[in-house]
């Protein structure tokens, strides 16, 4: 983390004036302090701190010594910082664990007319200045999310975990046009196959033609898709005027992982739209209070997005969205993670082409890495698929093993055999969440002969994954 302080502002109060000079070299001393060293520990690398207003109180005398002066400061500033960072939140102090949290915060609070925070992402570059309309920082954010897909997921992921808690999503649907949400859905690895069986044309059977014998009707909505399926129950006006979006939205939480295939995600599609088609029979959502910020379902059918309100500011802040819980799972393989950099390199993953979840599936089980090992899943991009792996993939995936092996054979001689299972059998912590995987490893576990070969090098975004992918040593 580096600290940046944007505006100083000092107030000098003594007996007796001080000259200009002396006074300057007191701010200096400020201004020389080590910013890293004070804001070690505050945070974790990928997360955001800031304090609007951050007053500090101190008293020396004016024959001080500079290094006295400079203890001061440093002890002063740290302890103000330490207090700032245990207790974000409020209107002075914000926090956020990534950058998906800030843009996800934003959209949601600009779609609802709040406009306070625009100090802290103006700072992150996702506003160009402070001050806007609402609805123009809107429609700002929406350019920013569009020009970086591998965002797009988790940030509509936030979202939908933090719908209950703030209404966020009720207040994007409105917001967004249809032809917004399907600009955005396009965007997106594990939504853009969706949005395209969307299109007008499509012919779903057509596209199933070579999808797997398994009927998508048959799976089981995941916990997040049948909290969706609740929320759109009791909201059927609104769900008809987004139908496309609702569905592409419970297709991509019911079924994790890499992006399908155009023929899965046909059948996925047919499948969820025939969750979201009510019995005709069943009796009308009994009425309830909606959450914060709401707007009661049954207002007329709209394509337009909806005028963006100004909120009063003197009103309440709106409730903050939920954190994103990463699971932090174990894993005694961590290392199949390794792979995923040099599969295109080693012709695993055709260029310009996504592999399916299914493939991936059958490579890591291909590379002697347990079933219920959380790394099967990550490799997959989230999730493992529910299906029986075809013979052919399976053939496939051992032949692309043998040649992996092959390849370290002759790249890595000190490498200790069986050489695969020395990558990959790696102890560390595996943290996903939709669209990002990061894997902890202890800094001991280094291996000279793997990073020789730059295996354990990030890979950052991987379109064909529709993941970010991280891979970090800690102590």
């Amino acid at each position: 983390m580096t600290l940046a302080i944007r505006s100083l502002q000092t107030h000098w109060r003594g007996t007796q004036p001080l000259p200009a000079q002396r006074l300057q070299g007191w701010v200096d001393t400020l201004a020389a302090q080590d910013g890293d060293a004070l804001a070690a520990g505050l945070v974790r690398e990928d997360e955001w701190l800031f304090v609007r207003r951050l007053p500090l109180q101190l008293r020396w005398r004016a024959d001080a010594a500079d290094e006295e002066i400079a203890g001061a400061w440093r002890d002063s500033l740290a302890a103000a910082l330490q207090q700032a960072a245990g207790a974000p939140g409020g209107p002075e102090v914000l926090r956020y664990a990534h950058r998906h949290d800030a843009l996800a915060d934003l959209l949601y609070r600009s779609a609802l007319g709040e406009t306070g925070r625009q100090w802290a992402w103006q700072r992150m570059a996702l506003l160009p200045r402070a001050g806007l309309a609402a609805a123009q920082a809107l429609e700002h954010a929406t350019g920013v999310l569009l020009r970086e897909p591998q965002a797009v997921w988790p940030v509509l992921a936030r979202l939908l975990a933090g719908e209950t808690d703030c209404a966020c999503l009720t207040a994007l649907l409105r917001a967004w046009s249809a032809a917004r949400w399907r600009e955005l859905l396009l965007a997106s690895p594990q939504t853009r196959p969706y949005g395209w069986s969307l299109a007008p044309g499509t012919d779903a059977e057509a596209e199933a033609g070579t999808a797997p014998a398994r009927s998508p009707s048959a799976a089981t909505p995941s916990p997040a898709a049948a909290a969706l399926l609740t929320w759109a129950a009791a909201r059927p006006q609104l769900v008809a005027d987004r139908a496309g979006a609702v569905a592409v939205l419970l297709a991509a939480l019911t079924w994790p992982g890499g992006p399908p295939t155009a023929a899965q995600a046909a059948l996925r599609l047919r499948a969820v739209q025939q969750w979201l088609q009510p019995p005709a029979q069943r009796a009308a959502p009994v009425a309830r209070r909606d959450s914060p910020g709401t707007v009661p379902p049954g207002r007329p059918a709209n394509d337009g997005a909806a005028p963006v309100r100004e909120r009063d500011e003197q009103q309440a802040a709106l409730p903050p969205l939920p954190p994103m819980a990463a699971a932090g799972l174990a894993t005694q393989f961590g290392g199949l993670l390794f792979w995923l950099g040099q599969l295109p390199r080693l012709g695993a993953v055709a260029e310009g082409e996504s592999p399916s979840a299914l493939a991936l599936w059958a490579l890591a089980r291909a590379l002697g890495v347990p079933a219920d090992d959380p790394a099967c899943a990550a490799f997959c991009g989230g999730g493992v698929p529910d299906e029986d792996l075809p013979p052919a993939l399976v053939a496939d995936a051992q032949a692309h093993a043998q040649r992996f092996a092959a390849w370290l054979d002759e790249a890595a001689p000190d490498l200790a055999p069986p050489r695969i299972e020395a990558v990959c059998r790696r102890t560390g912590r595996l943290h996903m969440a939709p669209g990002w995987i990061e894997l902890r490893l202890p800094l001991a576990g280094v291996d000279t002969a793997v990073r020789r070969l730059g295996l354990d090098l990030d890979p950052g975004w991987l379109p064909w994954l529709g993941c970010v992918v991280s891979i970090r040593y800690e102590d």
